[in-house]
């Protein structure tokens, strides 16, 4: 019988894959059940109705426990499209600091174009359209969630779920890899450590083309809104002021 601790080999060459383990446990009567698992950065081991599941932090997607190869070539090609979409994000985010979000913006002073506004509304409309697509947005669910604005930038703004509890678990999990992931950035790129968005909770982001136009995203206003996955993360949409 196999015994806890025991390396399993692969199939070629009989070498142990590196953090692969398996371990049995009893199930009544003397039956066991083999399980194996390898550490896979960007991934965790969850269970999902009674099943275990690996998941991939960064999209949601989940692969059987044993299945390396499709996780391995997912998480590859998550890093391929995330090097592309930081660009296109950037620029989109850049975007949207121009006059056609100029009724959400408090922080800047800008500049209206001489063109007309509803034709550069109907653009940057089409743009953010494409940007949903190209990132692979997911909407979680219809259901709204209520949190508090802790942090506003020229295109975006950071929110702090009020009731995290009511997220699922697998886009909690998704959550705080996004905001580990940010945090660890913010550190090296201040040379010291302090909360990112000053606060120690995850939050999660929103882009103002996503904020009903009228709502000032200032820090301290409370919002509702709906949550979506996509390669970046977790955002919020259908942003409005909480009643």
């Amino acid at each position: 019988p196999l015994a806890r601790g025991l390396a399993v080999r692969s199939w070629h060459g009989g070498t142990p894959l590196p953090g692969m383990h398996a371990w049995v446990e009893g199930q009544g009567h003397g039956e066991c059940v083999t399980k194996a698992t390898h550490d896979i950065p960007g991934t965790q081991l969850i269970e999902v109705g009674g099943q275990l599941v690996r998941l991939v932090t960064a999209s949601g997607k989940c692969f059987a426990p044993t299945d390396f190869a499709g996780a391995l070539g997912h998480l590859e090609k998550l890093a391929r499209k995330r090097s592309t979409h930081e660009a296109a994000r950037l620029k989109e985010d850049e975007l949207a600091s121009s006059s056609l979000v100029v009724g959400n913006c408090e922080v800047c002073e800008v500049k209206v174009a001489s063109e007309d506004l509803e034709a550069q509304r109907k653009r940057f409309a089409e743009r953010h359209a494409e940007m949903i697509e190209s990132e692979e947005r997911v909407l979680v669910s219809q259901a709204s969630h209520v949190g508090e604005v802790v942090q506003r930038g020229r295109a975006n703004a950071w929110v702090r779920p009020l009731y995290p509890g009511l997220i699922p678990e697998s886009v909690r999990v998704q959550l705080r890899a996004m905001n580990d992931d940010f945090r660890a950035k913010s550190s090296e790129a201040e040379g010291k450590t302090k909360p990112f968005c000053g606060v120690d909770a995850d939050v999660v982001y929103v882009r103002i083309a996503d904020v009903k136009p009228g709502l000032v995203m200032k820090r301290g206003v409370r919002v509702k809104f709906k949550l979506y996955t996509d390669l970046k993360g977790v955002g919020g949409c259908e942003v409005v002021a909480a009643t």
